[in-house]
């Protein structure tokens, strides 16, 4: 598989996620990113204004500012990253037929992420519509399971 093929799949599947959750993880991925360059440049000021003053550098202060800063920067992008797996997993249950709320809570209930290895395990294959009845049926079936049309087998 080429980088042009791997793309244009990524591209594909992350679609699924709901605009709005996209929206939200990235405003939490940058407001991290921002409070972890603020305290940066509080915890700079801080080392600066007391050299320029000839105390004595408590690094103990600066260094916990500093530790703060970026594990608020690291939880942010954590937590940005686990919202658009939940997303993912809401727009992929609901393009496959699947009720997404109850995925969605059992992913989020269920921790460890043992949630999201059980969702992936047992979806459902992606439906496409009966050229006669138009009901779901999933892709390679035969027959449509609810009015027994004999459908085209596509090459993938």
């Amino acid at each position: 598989m080429n980088d042009k093929n791997i793309s244009a799949r990524l591209k594909q599947e992350s679609a699924v996620v709901p605009r709005k959750v996209v929206i939200f993880a990235k405003f939490l991925a940058i407001m991290g990113s921002v409070i972890f360059a603020c305290l940066l440049i509080a915890s700079a000021a801080m080392f600066f204004s007391s050299l320029s003053e000839g105390r004595h550098l408590d690094m103990g202060h600066n260094g916990e500012l500093i530790v703060g800063a970026l594990a608020i920067a690291i939880g942010s992008l954590f937590v940005a990253g686990y919202i658009m797996l939940v997303g993912y997993v809401y727009g992929d249950a609901r393009r496959r037929g699947m009720p997404p709320v109850l995925w969605t809570l059992l992913v989020v209930l269920i921790p460890n992420m043992i949630g999201f290895i059980v969702y992936f395990i047992l979806r459902r294959g992606i439906f496409a519509p009966c050229p006669q009845c138009g009901r779901g049926a999933e892709v390679g079936q035969i027959y449509c399971s609810a009015c027994g049309h004999k459908l085209e087998m596509k090459a993938s």
